[in-house]
């Protein structure tokens, strides 16, 4: 998905999450759009595809979803003379990809990465990546037990395969090794995380930050408070317990008022 299509000032692109496709970010790119960015929405490898109920991500790889991030910046960067990459969940793992390989990148905001599960401690993720690896990747699980593939979300999937997980996961062990050991070379970075979110580690989430903060001094950090409740997904209008009005003005301040 692509808005405008002219070089302007700025541009931005924004990788949507697991199960989703660009639909996702439908009514927060007209947003960007109107305050005069080029928005571009790529759908990242397995995603989007017209029928939603196959098993399509069942042989997704962390280096598939890694290759994204290269050819995403280059185009863009016909787009804008300053270029913001930002990503929620799985997409923000493919931004702070960005984040630590791109030095044209004017920022990279990464929103809720996927680094690991809520409940579970950061430090037995690695255990967890070698375990779903390891399943049958037709082990598919339904977001809506019930409703199954009736479930009503207009931007992707009804379920997924585990496996996905696991790879999802093996991406953000590699950016975290990556962070461990190297300084950004973005020109800026953020990270944006939500107090009640409960499908990712805030360890993780606060590690990637604090990795960050200790190698830049151009970081910004901001999480979501926990009341009022936000799901993980703070983009999809169609989000169980979705508040975008709350979380649209917010993420519009952050990502577009940054220097």
């Amino acid at each position: 998905m692509l808005t405008h299509g002219r070089k302007t000032k700025r541009a931005i692109v924004l990788f949507h999450g697991l199960t989703a496709c660009p639909f996702q970010y439908h009514a927060l790119a007209q947003l960007f759009c109107e305050k005069g960015y080029n928005v571009f929405v790529p759908r990242l490898p397995r995603y989007g595809l017209k029928d939603r109920t196959s098993n399509a991500l069942a042989e997704l790889t962390a280096e598939e979803l890694a290759a994204v991030m290269d050819p995403t910046a280059d185009l863009a960067a016909g787009l804008g003379e300053e270029v913001t990459m930002a990503g929620l969940s799985l997409g923000g793992n493919v931004a702070a990809l960005g984040g630590q390989l791109r030095s044209d990148l004017h920022l990279a905001a990464s929103m809720s990465p996927a680094f690991g599960f809520r409940f579970v401690p950061n430090l037995l993720t690695p255990a967890l990546t070698r375990l779903l690896r390891g399943l049958s990747p037709e082990i598919y699980i339904w977001w809506d037990p019930i409703n199954r593939e009736n479930f009503q979300a207009e931007s992707g999937y009804p379920g997924f395969s585990l496996r996905a997980f696991a790879e999802i996961y093996r991406l953000g062990l590699a950016i975290q090794a990556l962070v461990e050991g190297n300084a950004p070379p973005s020109q800026a970075q953020m990270v944006i995380g939500n107090w009640g979110d409960p499908a990712v580690n805030m360890g993780a989430i606060n590690a990637l930050a604090e990795a960050w903060h200790s190698r830049s001094r151009e970081v910004s950090v901001y999480f979501f408070p926990p009341f009022p409740w936000l799901p993980h997904d703070i983009i999809s209008t169609d989000a169980v317990g979705a508040n975008t009005d709350l979380t649209y003005s917010r993420l519009l301040e952050l990502l577009t008022t940054y220097p």
